[in-house]
């Protein structure tokens, strides 16, 4: 069953998360970045845990910091909006749009860097320091970078890991590399760097779908015809899309069975499809710089 969440105010509690940790509870930007990627509290976004995701949204800022840094706060927070809330902003936007692991994210591009964007990219939208990112921090060496933050050699690496120099060599030349690696191998080295596998993963298992991105009349025409081409059937321009069980007419039922109705033929599409024809089409931004999905 495809899952729906509100990511715009997952967006909203996490930029302010971030704010609320720097501003009110003094946090440098380092303890940040590092809680982040080594610690375990976002787990949940790897796993689609949605449960755990919509706890998250409700929660208080000071039962974020009591549980991801371990210490009570009890000052009222100011949720300040300024250069670490829009970084934090920008982490989710290039977060949902390009799949990027939000661990491999905040390793690639540290808090501070990303709070370093703000004076020549808020201004121009998200898309500009979306685009930055991809095509600068994340073209990075993952394997390079995170062995350097543990200060090993490769050397040293590839004696604890039991992989050889040149094959360590060759994953830190290329991220495409990296991402090609054995079983055996990406498990040493996460066990060796004591990293979450996530960090070496080319996409996020992370894999929303809003209500509002199917219920935005030109994309869910477009993910219809599509839908409709892929199994062969007529695409009639005014067929509705659903969020319910009850059949009572033509169109996609999105819900347990996810259910596509033309002219009385019912088929069963699974999520795998849905989900591969949404990222195929998805639009990252509109006009005002709004995330669509």
């Amino acid at each position: 069953m495809i899952r729906f969440v509100d990511l715009e105010r997952f967006e909203e509690t996490f930029a302010r998360m971030l704010s609320a940790f720097h501003h009110d509870g003094g946090l440098s930007f380092e303890h940040i970045t590092r809680k982040i990627v080594e610690g375990d509290y976002f787990d949940f976004l790897e796993k689609n845990d949605w449960d755990a995701l919509e706890a998250y949204s409700g929660k208080s800022y000071q039962t974020m910091l009591r549980e991801l840094f371990g210490f009570e706060f009890n000052k009222n927070l100011s949720e300040e909006v300024g250069p670490v809330y829009w970084a934090g902003k920008a982490y989710m936007k290039v977060f949902f749009n390009y799949r990027i692991p939000l661990k491999q994210l905040f390793l690639l591009c540290p808090l501070e860097k990303m709070v370093g964007y703000f004076s020549p990219f808020h201004e121009m939208g998200f898309s500009s320091v979306c685009d930055q990112i991809r095509k600068e921090d994340c073209r990075a060496s993952i394997l390079k970078t995170l062995r350097k933050t543990r200060g090993y050699t490769v050397a040293q690496l590839s004696i604890l890991t039991d992989i050889s120099k040149t094959t360590l060599t060759y994953y830190e030349l290329d991220n495409d590399h990296l991402f090609k690696a054995s079983s055996d191998n990406m498990a040493s080295l996460a066990r060796s760097l004591k990293a979450d596998p996530s960090i070496f993963r080319r996409r996020s298992f992370f894999n929303p779908m809003s209500r509002f991105l199917l219920r935005d009349a030109a994309f869910s025409q477009g993910l219809l015809q599509a839908l409709t081409g892929f199994y062969g059937l007529p695409h009639d321009q005014n067929l509705p899309v659903f969020f319910q069980n009850d059949i009572e007419g033509d169109g996609l039922y999105v819900g347990q069975r996810n259910l596509l109705v033309i002219n009385g033929k019912t088929i069963s599409v699974p999520d795998s499809v849905i989900e591969d024809l949404v990222y195929a089409r998805v639009i990252a931004f509109d006009g005002n710089g709004t995330l669509l999905y």
